[in-house]
């Protein structure tokens, strides 16, 4: 590219362009990587200093390699994710709400499949992301970084230990507990909630945390942090939100034992101190989503059965667990378990309700591709200068 002749307004309206080209294209994706089309973008998040054009550079990364591993693959390639962090730390957290939110989304799109999730936890997202969570008062860069939180840890138990290393929980808790402190009035947060997309920040605070839970280790530190009483407060204050209730079940549900884990505990005399109430919860979620008409989950279902068990019933899951097996297809269901939008994903850690239906903990409660995000610019007219008026009619036309 001539950086001579070509000013911050050229560049950046070429920028958009490219954005709208690859918006929705796989193939455009696939050509401009080929074409090394990316790579002035890249560079311009590391050298530029107009605003107008780190935005659209950090939009084009982010579309290039929307649910497209190839093209993620070439970017991180070009190490797009260390000059999307470059990008982060430079820009301010409290005015560059566009420039930041590109570059949080970028970063997600990243996280295809799980090298290129490893790649992207290896450099500084992680720490950003958490960054963002703690400080940022802006509505969409604490879903953003959520989001990003969220991709990063999708079926990757190394990247789940990792962002619970980097403070991941208690930053994504803080979102919950400040939307919760607004709620009652706190001066220091008003109208904190009042904001729609508060209301989005908080659901993808609760799908970050309900999928990190599914990780061993996270589930520790939830207990140590006591943030499954949080929780039940926010589910207490928002039984009118129906996409709060949606996925604030998800950390109660990752953090439900499994029928062998209660049978196991009741014969060794152990109490699950930290389980205390989540029934009644799970009981206000599933109700309050019959009320509206929505389908709860078939995993909060689940939590509930195994929640409920009685002597007998965990007598009955201890007798499954050392007498049935895997291939014994007469007693044994392989039953995926649904998302919110229907789709299924595979499971594991088998236990089995008061009915015998043999129930499975889900791997994710969610699909990688509702992660994701691509976006257009809009473009103005008037980046187009002409003396023409039959010029600027058609242009106008065009428009």
């Amino acid at each position: 590219m001539d950086v001579v002749r070509c000013t911050d307004g050229v560049l950046a309206a070429a920028l958009s362009a490219l954005v709208n080209v690859t918006h929705a294209s796989a193939s455009n994706q696939n050509l401009l990587v080929e074409l090394n089309g990316v790579e002035p973008a890249i560079i311009a998040c590391k050298k530029n200093s107009d605003s107008h054009v780190l935005e659209q550079a950090a939009r084009l990364i982010g579309n290039t390699c929307f649910n497209n591993t190839y093209t993620g693959e070439q970017i991180l390639s070009l190490q797009g994710d260390a000059a999307l962090c470059l990008l982060i730390k430079v820009c301010d957290l409290t005015v560059d709400h566009r420039i930041n939110e590109g570059c949080l989304i970028a970063l997600r799109n990243l996280c295809t499949h799980e090298p290129n999730q490893t790649l992207v936890a290896g450099s500084d997202a992680v720490t950003l992301a958490v960054h963002v969570c703690h400080h940022s008062r802006e509505p969409c860069l604490l879903t953003a970084a959520a989001t990003l939180l969220t991709a990063l840890g999708f079926s990757c138990p190394t990247n789940k230990s990792i962002i619970g290393d980097a403070g991941g929980l208690p930053a994504l808790l803080a979102i919950v507990k400040r939307y919760l402190t607004s709620r009652s009035g706190n001066h220091d947060t008003a109208n904190y909630h009042s904001d729609v997309g508060m209301t989005v920040a908080v659901e993808e605070a609760c799908r970050a945390l309900g999928s990190l839970l599914l990780h061993e280790g996270s589930r520790i530190s939830m207990q140590k942090l006591g943030g499954l009483k949080l929780l039940a407060n926010l589910v207490m204050e928002t039984t009118e939100e129906l996409g709060v209730l949606q996925t604030s079940a998800m950390p109660f549900c990752a953090m439900c034992p499994t029928a062998e884990e209660r049978y196991h505990a009741h014969d060794e005399g152990r109490h699950l101190d930290y389980m205390v109430g989540v029934l009644d919860v799970l009981t206000v979620i599933r109700n309050s989503l019959a009320s509206k008409r929505k389908q709860p989950p078939v995993w909060v279902d689940d939590a509930i059965d195994i929640l409920s068990l009685d002597e007998d019933g965990l007598l009955r899951a201890k007798l499954a667990a050392q007498e049935i097996m895997p291939s014994d297809s007469d007693i044994v269901e392989e039953k995926g378990v649904h998302d919110l939008d229907g789709d299924v994903s595979s499971s594991s850690e088998e236990g089995q309700t008061n009915t015998g239906r043999v129930v499975e903990k889900p791997l994710e409660f969610f699909t990688r591709l509702s992660l994701f995000e691509e976006r257009e610019s809009l473009v103005m007219a008037d980046h187009v200068v002409t003396t023409s008026l039959d010029l600027e009619s058609l242009l106008f036309q065009v428009f």
